[in-house]
């Protein structure tokens, strides 16, 4: 495994983040990110690049490959948002 991802906070089993305890964190806390959309689709083809290179389980906690590949599609439908209400011909 590359040492990046061995550095990884997330992905590290002592002193990480705690992912069975995920429910009981703060859900009254968000935030809210303003971006174009040349910043949506960056992202979105960045986790569209990072998905098709995933690693995977025991590497990657189960729960960031649902998220990621969640997090995917909304940023897919952000996209066809735009593409259908400022199509012009």
């Amino acid at each position: 495994m590359p040492e990046e991802v061995k550095q990884d906070i997330y992905s590290v089993k002592e002193g990480g983040f705690d992912w069975d305890k995920w429910n009981s964190y703060d859900k009254e806390w968000w935030v809210q990110l303003k971006m174009d959309l040349k910043e949506v689709r960056l992202l979105y083809s960045t986790l569209s690049f990072y998905l098709d290179n995933y690693a995977g389980t025991p590497e990657r906690p189960p729960e960031e490959e649902s998220y990621l590949k969640f997090l995917k599609g909304e940023l897919y439908k952000m996209i066809q948002d735009y593409n259908l209400t400022h199509h012009s011909v």
